[in-house]
């Protein structure tokens, strides 16, 4: 069960990350238009 307990606490880690990378993104992105730049759906 250990190895499960760590790959959940690298999972929430990695989800973190990208969390705090959308918040960058989203700031960046405020003020410019909304809509997704081409090549991103």
């Amino acid at each position: 069960m250990k190895g499960l307990q760590q790959r959940r606490q690298v999972l929430r880690s990695i989800l973190t990350e990208l969390q705090e990378l959308d918040a960058q993104e989203a700031e960046v992105l405020t003020g410019e238009d909304r809509e997704d730049p081409p090549g991103l759906s």
